[in-house]
């Protein structure tokens, strides 16, 4: 573990409920709630699918507790992060989990309800929008139990309309959206991002096991280019049950290398 980590760790004083995990190695912590949604493969997927640029603004949209801009300032040096959560809860447990990780320089967690984004921040200001949103309409699929849980996987807040309209906005021409989603709502998506000039240029289905249909899709949009898609391999999960592929656990893992 970094030393900024074990001292900010020392001096941190948890509420009730609270714990704090490792982020993938014992190098980053996140400050996480036993109630309340916590981090999924699904953002662990989307942080390498991720490529950044020296200096590029990124902005997360429904930031959660703030894992997609730890994953990416640790792994990936991203330099320039905000990330923007509605929850006041999250949002206070993301900020304190920049601040034991020693990353506050790098990383701006806000309070911010994201179809507000683009007239509170400023239009064309990122180079990178990334989000892992709420997956299924709010009349649709089993509601969670808890208002927190409830907002993050359902619609409630905020609709794949809203979350792609806020990607266009911020984004400069040539920004790219970065998302993860199911992969059943693809045509959605597709539909949506070209309303609000985002064309689809990478494209990667998520399988759970090899011999199993796609459940994600990773997909990768550009602010006003050509249309033209590069469908990537497909990525497994899982080789067997209970045992990562490979590159998966590399994610995991990277100083592994399997």
């Amino acid at each position: 573990m970094n030393s900024g980590c074990m001292t900010n760790e020392k001096h941190l004083q948890l509420k009730e409920g609270e714990r704090i995990d490792d982020l993938l190695s014992p190098s980053f912590k996140i400050i996480q709630h036993e109630r309340h949604f916590r981090f999924s493969i699904d953002a662990v997927l989307l942080a390498n699918f991720i490529t950044l640029k020296r200096d590029e603004l990124v902005i997360d949209l429904g930031t959660g507790t703030g894992v997609l801009p730890l994953l990416l300032a640790g792994r990936q040096q991203a330099e320039q992060v905000i990330g923007l959560e509605i929850q006041n809860v999250l949002a206070d447990m993301a900020r304190r989990s920049v601040w034991l990780n020693g990353l506050a320089g790098r990383i701006d967690i806000r309070e911010m309800d994201l179809r507000e984004a683009g007239e509170r921040l400023g239009c064309g200001i990122a180079g990178v929008v990334t989000a892992n949103p709420p997956y299924r309409p709010a009349g649709q699929g089993k509601i969670s139990v808890g208002e927190p849980v409830a907002i993050a996987r359902h619609e409630v807040c905020c609709t794949l309309q809203d979350v792609i309209a806020a990607a266009g906005k911020l984004l400069k021409t040539r920004g790219r959206f970065y998302m993860v989603h199911l992969a059943e709502r693809l045509a959605d998506i597709i539909f949506l991002a070209r309303r609000y000039r985002l064309e689809p240029k990478k494209l990667r289905m998520v399988h759970a096991f090899a011999q199993e249909g796609a459940k994600l899709v990773l997909i990768q949009m550009t602010k006003g280019a050509q249309a033209s898609l590069e469908v990537l391999p497909p990525l497994v999960i899982y080789g067997r049950p209970g045992e990562y592929t490979p590159e998966v656990y590399n994610y995991y893992y990277p100083e592994a290398k399997v």
